[in-house]
């Protein structure tokens, strides 16, 4: 699918990538007494927060995408030096992102602000959803060139659109500039 729509990686890293990289954030959050244990499991209270508990580990000591996400973002900022990381992932994550970041500031990394959870809805395609087995069948399937032409096509109007809307602020813009008051 990516490469029908022209994407391409510089870096690419799946979930197990960051095994190894856990326990820097356990022991930080231990170092910083943010690790409370509730029911067995090691959490960060958000409850000032207005906020559900940061689960960390489980209480049998399994982690879970949060401390995943946790050594993800430290990796990243690390590694890169980022000065935005984007989350392009859907609404129903919402909660976890902003779980996150929070715990992101309470350890003190102040580039969690350049942090951002960029949320969509419902991903469909001819009325399927694409979630659902037969809608991923029918996006990965024959349909899946057709998306991509249409995915491109959608993409240079809309750039077309941006391109417009900013040449007609600018022009706006000097036309209330120019106007005596």
């Amino acid at each position: 699918m990516y490469d029908l729509l022209g994407v391409t990686f510089d870096s690419y890293a799946g979930e197990s990538f960051y095994n190894d990289k856990m326990d820097r954030v356990i022991n930080e959050l231990k170092e910083k007494n943010l690790l409370t244990i509730s029911e067995g499991a090691s959490i960060v209270d958000l409850s000032e927060d207005n906020m559900s508990p940061c689960i960390i580990l489980r209480s049998d000591g399994a982690t879970l995408y949060a401390t995943r996400d946790l050594a993800a973002a430290i990796y990243r900022h690390d590694t890169y030096h980022f000065d935005k990381c984007l989350y392009v992932v859907a609404y129903q994550q919402d909660l976890h992102f902003r779980q996150i970041f929070k715990v992101m500031e309470k350890m003190g990394h102040d580039w969690y602000k350049g942090m951002e959870h960029v949320s969509f809805g419902m991903v469909s395609y001819e009325g399927t959803r694409a979630v659902h087995p037969q809608g991923a069948r029918r996006l990965s399937g024959g349909s899946a060139e057709q998306g991509g032409r249409k995915a491109r096509r959608s993409s240079r109007r809309r750039a077309r659109t941006c391109r417009t809307r900013r040449m007609l602020r600018v022009r706006l813009a000097s036309v209330r500039s120019s106007i005596p008051i």
